[in-house]
């Protein structure tokens, strides 16, 4: 990834805007474009694009179908190293029917100049990992599996009587907003 800028596809404005800001406190040069920004702030990040100063550019997948002739030229310039997938299984669950832009991710890929195919999930059996490979035109990939530890992440079950609920929850959204994420 430290060739050249990679282009990361991403679903949601509120991620792409949070792993850029850890990604620029971490001193590496990333940014977005989406439908939130100004013509000229466009023009502003798509300068830096032709200046080799960014090494991630966040995009939603809708992204590469509704801007104008001048950012798909734009687009197309930045030839990119890798095309990154993040949260690959919308490229399943949502690419024939919410969002169909991640059904063509292939067809994207192509118009970028094939660069090689990353693509990230948590929530992919082998079955859909094998669709998701199907769809971006990588069905030979090799797949990485990696165990779901994630000690940040907790599931727990509290037997509670059903009037003293409210109070439970309350308790417990009390002790979140003091800091103490139990």
């Amino acid at each position: 990834l430290r060739r050249g800028t990679s282009i990361v596809v991403s679903p949601l404005k509120a991620l792409m805007t949070e792993q850029v800001s850890a990604l620029l406190r971490k001193k590496v040069p990333a940014t977005f474009i989406n439908s939130d920004l100004s013509g000229s702030e466009k023009e502003v990040r798509f300068s830096w694009l032709s200046q080799g100063a960014v090494k991630l550019l966040y995009l939603a997948p809708e992204r590469f179908f509704v801007q104008s002739e001048q950012e798909r030229r734009n687009l197309k310039a930045v030839k990119p190293s890798f095309l990154v997938v993040d949260e690959a299984h919308c490229v399943d669950q949502w690419g024939r029917d919410f969002r169909r832009e991640y059904s063509r991710l292939n067809e994207v890929r192509e118009k970028l100049g094939a660069p090689p195919v990353l693509a990230f999930t948590a929530t992919a059996g082998k079955e859909m990992q094998q669709r998701i490979l199907s769809s971006l035109g990588i069905p030979d990939a090799q797949v990485f599996v990696r165990d779901i530890d994630r000690p940040n992440i907790a599931l727990l079950r509290w037997r509670c009587p059903e009037d003293e609920r409210p109070a439970e929850i309350a308790s417990l959204l009390a002790l979140k907003d003091l800091g103490n994420d139990k």
